[in-house]
């Protein structure tokens, strides 16, 4: 799997804030702090699977608009989020490490030699032995949370 080019990406039209998008939304914010003129927010990051990289986009605008993050929870992927948020990455620094994620690495262990699906494409074609299987492995996912863990211990 190919990583994209955030760089390249982001000059297509409309996917940036122009400066006066920007400007009106400063003007709807609260004024920056006293003490370093930043505009601190809270985030909560929603669950959704990979649709958690639609995060990036929200962070995207945050960071042009100036918003810095004070305090930051989540759930499953947004939990994620949260997690490289609060390490407190830059966001060109995000959209690199989530643009050269392959997610297929992530489904290369199997909780159980009982489970033999084989390729994760089919994991849903046959449900009720995916089922079975899950059962008889006596595991409640097929695929082991190591090779995240690793990605994630590495960024």
């Amino acid at each position: 799997m190919t990583g994209w080019n955030a760089t390249e990406i982001l000059q297509e039209p409309g996917l940036r804030l122009t400066e006066s998008e920007i400007a009106a939304i400063r003007n709807r914010m609260p004024p920056p702090s006293a003490q370093d003129g930043q505009i601190y927010v809270d985030g909560v990051f929603e669950g959704g699977g990979v649709r958690g990289i639609a995060f990036l986009g929200a962070l995207r605008c945050f960071s042009d608009v100036g918003v810095r993050w004070r305090k930051v929870a989540g759930t499953s992927a947004g939990a994620i989020t949260a997690a490289l948020v609060a390490a407190d990455f830059p966001i060109d620094a995000l959209e690199q490490i989530v643009g050269e994620l392959n997610y297929m690495e992530f489904l290369t262990q199997k909780t159980s030699w009982l489970i033999w699906n084989g390729n994760p494409a089919n994991d849903l074609r046959h449900p009720i032995w995916m089922m079975l299987s899950l059962l008889a492995a006596r595991q409640l996912g097929q695929y082991s949370a190591e090779p995240f863990q690793q990605w994630l211990a590495h960024h």
